[in-house]
């Protein structure tokens, strides 16, 4: 049996908003309708997926990471990130700059010291930060990414 990919409290929070919002596809090629498509695939050959890309002219890509660990577990947390960085690397790579990458992340306050190289390295490779405990921030992404798709339906 294959085994099951884990997902994130906060990728299962933002895949449910997709879903209440009518904009989640169920594969990769409901992509091409316009629809938020979960582990979207960047580099199979390499194991890159983005966990939500939403095209509609532009490849808008997000990846999220949720700092919310144990202390001692947080330096698992920073090659996660490192992942995530090379994934959008990569994906700006195959799109060739019409992409918008963005970071989702959810942090403990305590432990904003420890995780601050990380996000300034997923910073590095997003146009924007999202803080998952931000209402105004989550406010703002789901706009834009609600926005993106309609804009693609006309």
């Amino acid at each position: 049996r294959p085994q099951r990919e884990h997902r994130s409290r906060l990728e299962t929070r933002l895949k449910r908003d997709f879903s209440r919002s009518k904009l989640l596809g169920h594969e990769a090629g409901d992509i091409n309708r316009h629809l938020v498509v979960n582990r979207y695939p960047i580099d199979p050959a390499a194991q890159l997926y983005a966990d939500f890309a939403l095209r509609n002219g532009t490849m808008r890509l997000t990846e999220t990471i949720d700092f919310r660990v144990k202390r001692e577990n947080l330096h698992t947390r920073r090659g996660l990130a490192a992942l995530k960085a090379i994934t959008l690397a990569k994906a700006d790579e195959l799109f060739k700059g019409s992409c918008v990458p963005s970071v989702v992340y959810a942090a403990s306050p305590e432990t904003l010291d420890v995780i601050q190289p990380s996000l300034n390295l997923l910073g590095d490779y997003a146009d924007r930060l999202y803080d998952a405990d931000n209402p105004a921030d989550m406010a703002a992404y789901m706009q834009m990414m609600q926005a993106a798709a309609h804009s693609a339906h006309g």
